[in-house]
C-alpha cells in the first residue's frame, strides 16, 4: 500500500493542484507518492511567447524525461553512459516553479503574467503529464534614461573639460535602450557601465545606483542612475602579501600602473592577468581595501605561490597518423629569480593505435628557457634548442636545432612574435612518395639510375626568420563568443645557411558562435602559401627534382582530423603511392603519402548541439568541410591526370564525450566527391602503372569514402 502524505499538506493543496481540463475530474491529492514520475511537461503559450521552453525550463525543479531516456537506460550498462535520472513529481514542487517561472517574467520585464498548469495522471505507470499555460502579459519598456548625482545635478561638473566629450558619448550611447523591454540584468549592466567607465579614469571610490519608476498604466519604466564619483585619485602605495620566494620589485615590475598615476580599475585587471601570465602564483588578487575616500588610493596585491618546480605529464591520442601520443615535463618556474624558467620536455608520437597506414611516429626532447620582461614588460625572450627523431611520410631523420622567439603582448590573448628557427636535418631514408613535380614512373627511373643516391644521408640546413600575431580571441573550453586570427609570414635567411630558399605565408582564422542552451557553430579556416626562390629554382632537370624532393618538407596540405575530415592526415588532393628508397635502392609501396603542393586553402563549419537523453558530458556534432591543394607555379607543377589539385568536400558527424583525462572526439567523415585514388588500394595502383595500365583498371572500393577519426584533447 502507497503511504499517504499528511492530511494537513494535502488539504492545504487539493484545492491547488490543478485546473481540470474539459470532461476530467479533478485529481485527489493522494494519488501521488514518492514513486510518481514526470512523464512529460509542455508549455502552451496562448498569447505568444518571447522565450523557448529550455529558459523556462531552467527556472524549473521538476523536468521531463530526454526523447531517449529509454535509449540510455538500455545502454546504461556501457562505459560513460550512467542510468537514466530520476524525474520525480510533488506538487510541492510545481507550486514552487510556478513562482519562479513568474518571478523570472517579472525580473525580465512583464506586467501582469498569468501563470496556470493542468496535470493528467497516468495510475497505470505512475506518471503524470504537466501542461503549463503562460500568458506573458505586457512588456515593460524604457521611456527615460538619465544619468544625474545624488542631489539631481550634472556628473560632468565633476569632469575636467578634457573628459567631457568622452562623458557626453558614453551618455548618449547609452540612450540606446530607451524603447527596450526593460529588464534586472538591463538595469546591472548599465551601472556596471557607468562605475567602469568613471573608475578607469581616476575615481576609485565611484558609486552609482540605479532607480526606477514604472508606470504600470502605459507599461513603462523611467530609468534614473544617480552618480556619486567622490574625489579623482591617484596611485598611492602597492602593498605586496603572501609573496615569499618572489620578490617585491618583480611583482611591482610586472604591474601596468605606478605610484603617482591616475587610477584605473582596468589597469588593475591588467595587472592581475600579468602576474597570473608569470606562472609563479596560483592565486592572485589586486584590489583597492576599506580606505577613505581621497585624492590617493592604496592598492593591494596578495598572491598564493605556486611551488617553483613542477613535474607534468600528459597523454592523448589522434587517430590520423599520430596514435598514442604524449609528453612529460620538468620545469623550474622562477629560474635564477626575476621569473625566469627553465623546463625541460620530452614528446612522443608512436603511432600505436594509428588508423594511417603508414603512422607517424616522432621523439623529441627541448630545454626551454623563458625570461620575461625582456626590453620591455610586455615583452618575453624564449630560447629553446631541441632534438628530434621521425619516422613519418617524408623521412626518416634526426633533426637537432634552436629556437629563439621574442613574443610582444599586445593586450588579452593577442601577440606578437619574431622568431628565428635554424635546424640542420640528417636523412637516414627519405620517402619520396610527396614530389609532385615528377611523375612515378620519373622517380622510380631516377631511383635505379642512382640518381637518387646523393639524397640519402644528406644533410639539410635551414635558418628561417618569422614573423606571426594572434589578433581575437579562441578558447574551445569556454562557450563564448570568439574569433582570432593568426597570420604568419617566414622567410629563409641567410642564403648560405639554407639548401633551399622560399616564403610562407599562411592565414588561420578561428571563430566560435554560441546559439543558446548547448548549441554552437564553430567555424576554421586556412589559407597558405610557399613561394620559392633563388637556390630552389636553379639546376638541371635532375637537379630541379632533388630540389622538389627537398623542398616537400616545407609544401603544403590538407585533410585529417583537424583539417578535412574525411581524408586521412594530410591525404586530401595529389598524392602517390608510398615509396621508401634505401640504399639499395630498393622500392616499398604500403599506403599513400601526400604530394603537397605550394598552395592550400581548407574550411570547416561545425553545429554543435547536446546529446538528447544524456548528460551534459555527451554531445553531437555535424560538420561540412572542405578544401584544396595546389601548385600555382608552373616551374613545380607536374601533371595532374586525376584531378587532385581541385576542390574536395567532406561531411559527417560525431559524439563528444568530456570525461575527467579530457574531451575525446569520434566522429566519422565522408569523401563527397573523392579522387581516383581516393578509391582505391596504393599497392594495386602502384602495380597498375608499374604494368602501364590505366588506374581505372584497379576495382574502386566505396568503404574508402568513409574515414574515423578518433581524438582526445582539443582537436578543432
Amino acid at each position: 500500500m502507497r503511504t499517504l502524505r499528511p492530511a494537513l499538506l494535502r488539504a492545504g493543496l487539493l484545492a491547488t493542484l490543478a485546473t481540470p481540463r474539459a470532461g476530467h475530474a479533478q485529481i485527489p491529492y493522494h494519488v501521488f507518492d514518492d514513486r510518481t514520475q514526470v512523464g512529460s511537461l509542455h508549455f502552451t503559450f496562448p498569447d505568444g511567447r518571447s522565450f523557448p521552453e529550455s529558459r523556462l525550463l531552467a527556472h524549473m525543479v521538476l523536468s521531463p524525461p530526454g526523447p531517449l531516456s529509454g535509449v540510455q537506460d538500455a545502454l546504461s550498462f556501457l562505459p560513460f553512459i550512467s542510468d537514466p535520472r530520476p524525474h520525480p513529481f510533488t506538487v510541492l514542487d510545481l507550486q514552487r516553479d510556478v513562482a519562479r517561472i513568474r518571478r523570472f517574467y517579472a525580473e525580465n520585464g512583464f506586467i501582469g503574467t498569468d501563470i496556470r498548469y493542468e496535470v493528467d495522471f497516468d495510475a497505470k505507470n505512475d506518471r503524470v503529464a504537466i501542461d503549463m499555460i503562460v500568458t506573458e502579459g505586457r512588456a515593460i519598456r524604457v521611456r527615460t534614461l538619465r544619468f544625474t548625482t545624488p542631489d539631481g545635478g550634472d556628473p560632468a561638473s565633476a569632469l575636467p573639460d578634457s573628459l567631457r566629450s568622452a562623458w557626453s558619448d558614453f551618455d548618449h550611447h547609452h540612450g540606446a535602450p530607451v524603447g527596450e523591454r526593460f529588464t534586472e540584468a538591463m538595469r546591472s549592466g548599465i551601472v556596471g557601465d557607468v562605475l567602469d567607465w568613471w573608475r578607469n579614469r581616476g575615481w576609485a571610490f565611484a558609486q552609482a545606483r540605479a532607480e526606477t519608476a514604472i508606470d504600470s498604466a502605459q507599461a513603462a519604466v523611467d530609468l534614473t542612475v544617480r552618480m556619486d564619483p567622490g574625489p579623482r585619485a591617484r596611485i598611492g602605495t602597492v602593498e605586496t602579501e603572501g609573496n615569499h620566494g618572489v620578490s617585491d620589485d618583480l611583482i611591482l615590475r610586472a604591474l601596468p600602473f605606478h605610484q603617482g598615476e591616475w587610477f584605473s580599475a582596468e589597469r588593475l585587471a591588467e595587472g592581475q592577468r600579468r602576474l597570473f601570465g608569470l606562472d609563479l602564483f596560483r592565486l592572485v588578487l589586486v584590489d583597492v581595501p576599506q580606505q577613505p575616500r581621497d585624492s590617493t588610493v592604496r592598492v593591494r596585491v596578495r598572491v598564493e605561490e605556486n611551488p617553483p618546480r613542477l613535474l607534468t605529464g600528459e597523454a592523448g591520442y589522434v587517430s590520423a597518423g599520430g596514435g598514442l601520443t604524449g609528453s612529460v615535463q620538468w620545469a623550474n618556474r622562477n629560474f635564477g629569480g626575476s621569473a625566469r624558467s627553465l623546463r625541460t620536455t620530452t614528446t612522443f608520437q608512436t603511432g600505436i593505435l594509428s588508423l594511417v597506414d603508414p603512422p607517424e611516429k616522432q621523439y623529441g626532447l627541448t630545454v626551454g628557457y623563458r625570461r620575461p620582461f625582456t626590453f620591455h614588460p610586455r615583452m618575453t625572450l624564449d630560447v629553446a634548442p631541441y632534438g628530434r627523431y621521425r619516422d613519418d611520410r617524408i623521412d626518416r631523420s634526426w633533426e637537432v636545432g634552436a629556437e629563439t622567439s621574442l613574443i610582444y603582448e599586445l593586450g588579452p590573448y593577442r601577440f606578437l612574435t619574431l622568431q628565428h628557427r635554424y635546424s640542420s636535418r640528417r636523412i637516414l631514408d627519405y620517402r619520396l612518395g610527396s614530389a609532385n613535380a615528377v611523375d612515378l614512373q620519373t622517380l622510380i627511373r631516377l631511383a635505379g639510375e642512382g640518381a637518387l643516391d646523393s639524397l640519402l644521408a644528406h644533410r639539410i640546413d635551414r635558418s628561417t626568420f618569422s614573423l606571426s600575431a594572434t589578433i581575437g580571441r579562441f578558447d574551445p573550453t569556454s562557450p563564448a563568443r570568439a574569433l582570432q586570427a593568426s597570420p604568419t609570414a617566414e622567410v629563409t635567411s641567410p642564403a648560405a645557411l639554407n639548401a633551399i630558399e622560399f616564403t610562407h605565408v599562411e592565414l588561420p582564422v578561428l571563430g566560435y558562435l554560441p546559439l543558446g542552451h548547448g548549441f554552437a557553430l564553430a567555424t576554421r579556416g586556412r589559407f597558405g602559401r610557399v613561394y620559392p626562390y633563388g637556390k630552389t629554382l636553379r639546376g638541371d632537370s635532375v637537379a630541379g627534382v632533388l630540389q622538389a624532393v627537398r623542398l616537400r618538407d616545407v609544401l603544403l596540405t590538407a585533410g585529417g582530423t583537424g583539417s578535412v575530415r574525411g581524408w586521412g592526415n594530410g591525404l586530401l588532393g595529389p598524392k602517390f603511392p608510398n615509396l621508401a628508397f634505401t640504399d639499395s635502392a630498393q622500392t616499398v609501396t604500403d599506403g599513400y603519402v601526400p604530394a603537397g603542393g605550394l598552395a592550400r586553402a581548407t574550411a570547416s563549419v561545425e553545429l554543435r548541439t547536446p546529446f538528447p537523453g544524456l548528460s551534459d558530458r555527451w554531445g553531437l556534432h555535424a560538420f561540412l568541410d572542405a578544401g584544396r591543394v595546389w601548385t600555382p607555379d608552373m616551374r613545380f607543377r607536374g601533371q595532374d591526370p586525376y584531378g587532385e589539385q581541385r576542390w574536395f568536400y567532406g561531411a559527417g558527424g560525431g559524439v563528444d564525450i568530456s570525461t575527467i583525462v579530457g574531451p575525446i572526439r569520434i566522429g566519422v567523415g565522408y569523401k563527397l566527391n573523392p579522387s581516383p585514388l581516393d578509391l582505391r588500394d596504393a599497392k594495386a595502383v602502384f602495380q597498375a602503372i608499374s604494368e602501364g595500365r590505366p588506374v581505372s583498371s584497379v576495382p574502386a572500393d566505396w568503404k574508402r569514402r568513409i574515414h574515423i577519426h578518433v581524438a582526445l584533447g582539443q582537436v578543432f
